[in-house]
């Protein structure tokens, strides 16, 4: 690998026209040179296109047509890649600032196949929501990780998986003991309310991730069509212990009188 290795960023769209072009300039206006950028639409007709044709020039491949989700996207764009390491960026996401790329680059040794780090996950109007830290969780979103572009090659996104085969991808290359390396400082915007984001099929495949990977079940989230259930089951409890509180409290006062 050469001093300067090329980054494959990949970005995959459909119907984004008023979230990609934060995306394609937060890629194209890195100070890193040597970046490989793809854009892989899934035939969006929404002005999306239009917007990639005003980018073209600094975009090295892109397409636009009908896909199979997500993941299928992502692995098309795996097979027109060429570079040494690549990196998936949401059509709603945007890397952390101009030189994150260079800075990533710095932190990298050839020994190491996949580079971890940390994502800020805000809403579709920027606000802070929290951050997701790569240090103590097993997976990470695809918006947090690097891979050598021959492993992605190699092992690509599960397509039985609707919603969490980024997830998969990487406990695939952990349990192939691959070398990872984690830092502390972000990588990414990654904005929330995607696809997965409360979709009760994300909490079916975490149980089978955990399953099949051994992992411990609190990584499993709160089914979304539980959630109401519990807030429900939680404010009637609360109520009943208020009430008894409120109702001991009166009998007790009722006594202190009494023994006046």
């Amino acid at each position: 690998m050469n001093n300067m290795p090329k980054i494959s960023i990949v970005t995959v769209s459909y119907n984004a026209v008023d979230t990609i072009e934060q995306t394609i300039s937060s890629v194209v206006n890195q100070t890193y040179e040597n970046i490989e950028y793809i854009i892989i639409d899934g035939g969006s007709t929404d002005g999306t296109v239009d917007i990639i044709h005003k980018y073209e020039d600094r975009i090295a491949y892109w397409v636009s047509e009908p896909d199979n989700g997500i993941y299928d996207a992502m692995n098309k764009g795996i097979d027109v890649a060429s570079g040494d390491y690549i990196y998936f960026l949401g059509a709603d996401d945007r890397l952390i600032d101009s030189k994150i790329i260079s800075t990533v680059i710095d932190d990298i040794t050839p020994e190491i196949d996949m580079f971890s780090a940390p994502v800020i996950m805000v809403d579709y109007e920027n606000n802070l929501q929290c951050i997701f830290n790569n240090i103590d969780n097993p997976t990470m979103p695809h918006q947090g990780f690097l891979v050598k572009c021959d492993i992605a090659k190699k092992y690509k996104f599960d397509l039985t998986y609707r919603c969490a085969a980024d997830s998969e991808f990487i406990l695939k290359c952990i349990r192939n003991n691959l070398h990872m390396k984690k830092v502390n400082y972000p990588l990414a915007y990654y904005a929330v309310g995607g696809f997965s984001t409360n979709n009760p099929v994300a909490y079916q495949e975490w149980s089978r991730l955990c399953r099949e990977y051994c992992l411990d079940d609190k990584y499993i989230p709160i089914n979304p069509h539980r959630k109401s259930e519990i807030i429900k089951s939680t404010v009637k409890k609360l109520t009943k212990y208020i009430g008894m509180y409120s109702w001991m409290m009166c009998k007790f006062s009722v006594w202190t009188e009494y023994k006046k």
